[in-house]
């Protein structure tokens, strides 16, 4: 029996490890990408969520990534969808990673895919960490059995 279970354990692992390695592969994201654009309330405008992406505009960045950002601009919550290229400063490209700013003034969502930025950003860091464990778990049952 254990015999059986290690056999199908093995493949099941290699799998998942395939699976995490993709989740982690590093992108130059010098490859041009199509990216939603628009800028307005977060409460009552057409940019706001769940956007409805008839009503925006979008944009051909020749490189890097989409974001979606949303920020307080005085008092008023704003949202700013555009390319990655688009921005003055220096950031750290990540595809499905969301940050809050060090002031706490709001947050920016990234991501790699063609028009990507359209919606909300998906949950990828609570996929992973359950990905990884339900990978430990196989490891011990692979090793106990």
């Amino acid at each position: 029996m254990a015999t059986r279970a290690g056999s199908i354990m093995v493949p099941l692992v290699i799998v998942l490890v395939a699976v995490l390695a993709t989740g982690f592969a590093q992108n130059d994201f010098s490859e041009s990408i199509q990216c939603y654009k628009c800028k307005g309330e977060a409460s009552n405008s057409s940019c706001a969520d769940p956007v409805d992406t008839e009503k925006i505009g979008q944009k051909k960045c020749n490189r890097g990534i989409c974001l979606k950002w949303t920020k307080y601009e005085g008092n008023i919550l704003q949202i700013y969808r555009s390319c990655s290229s688009d921005l003055n400063f220096q950031l750290t490209m990540i595809d499905g990673v969301c940050r809050t700013e060090r002031n706490g003034n709001g947050w920016l969502c990234m991501c790699g895919k063609r028009l990507c930025n359209g919606g909300p950003p998906r949950p990828r860091g609570v996929e992973l960490l359950v990905s990884g464990l339900a990978g430990i778990v196989m490891l011990g049952l692979l090793v106990r059995g």
